[in-house]
């Protein structure tokens, strides 16, 4: 997981924002935009570095392509139920990752509420557009997070993806055997 590099993005984003405070909000709009987009994208990666990360573990390069190009690469989205789940089901199992959601039922539940809210901010993000010639447009729009509160999801989220990343990694499977 590559923390830094996001944790920096953002950071510069909120720097950027704060000075842009007395600026046009067409400009405000889109430093928000552009940190909730970041956090986005950056969840898909690290999702995705999940379940690659392990399998390069235990899997040949033949075995990673062919999953990456079987499973990985038909998922856009970063929604837990629909997206990350089925990967982690692709590659452990649904016992694993039913035992892990016992496990972590608290941090998976908090992690499905974060990522749910996000993709729905995130929709309405896209099909938001900035009518600088016509304020009342805008008016009707959404409102838009600021850098700093994107921050705030960034750190929560890393943290329970995080969990996610040694439960499965602390898998040993030379334990499990059937009743």
């Amino acid at each position: 997981m590559d923390l830094q590099k996001i944790r920096s993005t953002l950071y510069k984003l909120n720097v950027l924002y704060n000075e842009a405070s007395t600026e046009s909000n067409f400009q405000i709009d889109i430093y928000c935009k552009l940190a909730a987009l970041e956090l986005c994208g950056w969840i898909e990666e690290t999702n995705d570095e999940l379940v690659i990360g392990y399998m390069e573990r235990y899997l040949s390069e033949k075995e990673v392509k062919d999953f990456k190009s079987k499973y990985i690469q038909k998922v856009h989205g970063f929604n837990y139920q629909k997206h990350l789940r089925p990967l982690l089901i692709n590659l452990l199992g649904v016992i694993l990752v039913s035992k892990m959601e016992m496990d972590l039922k608290f941090e998976i539940d908090y992690l499905e509420d974060l990522l749910d809210e996000l993709y729905i901010y995130r929709c309405k993000l896209a099909h938001r557009q900035y009518f600088e010639s016509n304020p009342a447009i805008g008016q009707a729009q959404i409102s838009i997070d600021a850098p700093s509160k994107i921050i705030d999801k960034f750190n929560s989220i890393s943290h329970l993806l995080t969990k996610i990343g040694e439960f499965i990694n602390n898998i040993d499977f030379s334990k499990i055997s059937p009743r």
